[in-house]
């Protein structure tokens, strides 16, 4: 009893290390924001509207899983009486980071739990901290964006499918479907664990060590999915589908062969698909489609970034230990096939959308995080053994005892989160804060009736002319006196910005330069202005 109850209080010992050190970076990082990423701008119109109009409607139209813009709404309620005269835009930017940021920092527990189920406590608390310190995650999970949501949700439903799968017991297979519907609910990948789930569920009874009574083995499966169904039921009935999702759409089209043609290029003034990295035209460059190695090469760029270019190293070097540890730990096989069909899904969409970015890789990193600690102590083990027979009586007792090796793995992590938190630390998106400048400068010059052109999708942001409608002034002389700005970045190459920018150009005619960030010399954003406007039609909002 004594020792059961001195290793709980070790647990939430490491468990608050772990928040501490997750909520210092992550506050470290939202006091430093600069400017919101523009996949966020899209989450938080979700959540605007989500505030204004029917949720129905909104869900509907809505392309985005709901879960993370309602959690952004939740906490744009709940910090309203605290931002003062701040402008709309910074407060819906605050709200979704607290979103992101809190539920980033609470990942750190099921993480700790899942390495401590899997290993042992070393591994969890090493695996979690790596997580909340290396750059990619803990900078993605202080943005505008629903990793922090999503992942904490998946780790959860990782957890006590591992749990379930362990025991035989039907509550952790509910509690992993409910999980699972959740993460589903933020983002459809989510599903990917209820789904693998039930394919260890029915390996297990191929593997004589691991079968169960079929009708046992019915009651779990049947227990996750019906849980994960009726947590997403709502919303398939919202929607009247699956997904509006349109990558996911294209994927399910590709995987009954029916894959359509894509364009993922957004139209001009949209600007948010910044995960977008090897569409046509991007980077100056035509190009009609996208080999296998071609995209291969893509995602694996993306995941050594996550895994901030070393820590991959041991997962894949560890491969044959994890391969004798699955005989008797079929919760190893899921992490790794969760691992495995989440490196395929991305490799598909990166041939057949053309989409890959560094945040999608995270489930990847997470599950990797856990696995490189755990290889990292194995070899410290193996290396102590080792060494202890081929050394002499005087070098066996250094480097022989294995508690010594173990401390030196330990300070070469401390030394790459050392290093990784310089990267870490760093303010989000700097190079963008002149869009911020912008679109701040002209909440205050901008007129009823003004159209503003933004191709990237952040300055309009801040300008608050995507929170809101902004009806067209009934006044002909207003209407006449209406100006027409674009923001143009000189050194952009994307060819279909470049082409949509001149032929906006070519509809302002004569047109001024009003505003050149940071100099006139030499600009980096440059804003047009001309008096000249296109007739608009009845309906359309400028």
């Amino acid at each position: 009893m004594e020792a059961d109850r001195h290793s709980w209080r070790r647990d939430v010992l490491l468990v608050v290390i772990l928040l501490l050190v997750g909520g210092t970076v992550k506050g470290w990082l939202l006091a430093r924001s600069q400017v919101l990423a523009r996949d966020g701008v899209g989450y938080i119109q979700y959540a605007a509207r989500l505030e204004r109009e029917p949720i129905v409607q909104v869900l509907r139209t809505e392309q985005q899983h709901p879960l993370y813009p309602l959690s952004v709404l939740a906490a744009h309620r709940m910090t309203r009486p605290f931002t003062g005269d701040q402008p709309v835009s910074l407060h819906w930017q605050l709200s979704a980071q607290l979103a992101n940021l809190i539920a980033g920092v609470l990942l750190a527990v099921p993480m700790y739990l899942l390495g401590k189920e899997l290993f042992d406590r070393r591994v969890g608390f090493w695996g979690a901290l790596l997580f909340q310190v290396l750059p990619v995650p803990a900078r993605v999970t202080a943005d505008t964006l629903t990793e922090g949501t999503y992942l904490l949700w998946v780790a959860m439903a990782l957890l006590f499918a591992i749990q379930g799968l362990r025991t035989r017991s039907l509550h952790w297979f509910m509690l992993a479907g409910l999980s699972g519907g959740l993460a589903y609910l933020v983002r459809p990948e989510g599903a990917l664990v209820i789904v693998l789930t039930g394919v260890v569920l029915l390996f297990m009874q191929v593997v004589r060590a691991w079968r169960m009574p079929w009708a046992q083995a019915a009651k779990c499966a049947i227990s996750l999915g019906l849980a994960g169904a009726l947590t997403a039921a709502p919303y398939w009935y919202a929607i009247g589908g699956l997904t509006n999702k349109p990558s996911s759409l294209e994927f399910l089209k590709t995987l009954k062969g029916k894959l359509a043609s894509v364009s993922s290029t957004p139209e001009l003034g949209d600007g948010l698909l910044l995960a977008s990295r090897f569409s046509d035209g991007t980077d100056g460059i035509e190009r009609n489609s996208v080999g296998p190695l071609f995209a291969l090469y893509e995602v694996l760029d993306e995941v050594c970034k996550g895994f901030y270019y070393v820590t991959w190293i041991p997962v894949i070097g560890g491969l044959t230990w994890y391969r004798r540890r699955v005989a008797s730990s079929p919760g190893l096989l899921l992490l790794l096939l969760v691992m495995a069909v989440s490196l395929l899904v991305l490799w598909q969409l990166a041939m057949k959308v053309h989409y890959v970015s560094e945040r999608h890789t995270l489930l990847i990193v997470l599950c990797g995080s856990i696995l490189s600690v755990a290889t990292l102590f194995h070899w410290s083990a193996q290396l102590s053994a080792r060494s202890g027979m081929a050394l002499s009586p005087t070098w066996q007792k250094w480097l022989g005892h294995r508690r010594r090796w173990r401390l030196a793995f330990q300070a070469g992590i401390l030394a790459l989160l050392a290093v990784g938190l310089i990267q870490t630390l760093k303010p989000l998106h700097k190079h963008r804060l002149g869009h911020k400048i912008v679109g701040l400068w002209l909440t205050c010059e901008m007129k009823p009736g003004d159209k503003f052109t933004d191709p990237y999708g952040l300055a309009s942001f801040y300008a608050d002319q995507r929170l809101s409608p902004h009806p067209q002034p009934t006044d002909p002389a207003a209407r006449k006196a209406a100006h027409r700005y674009l923001l143009v970045e000189p050194a952009d190459r994307d060819l279909h910005r470049c082409r949509q920018i001149e032929h906006e150009k070519e509809l302002m005619g004569a047109a001024e330069v009003v505003f050149a960030w940071p100099s006139a010399d030499h600009p980096e954003l440059i804003l047009y202005r001309s008096n000249k406007r296109r007739a608009l039609s009845s309906g359309a909002t400028p």
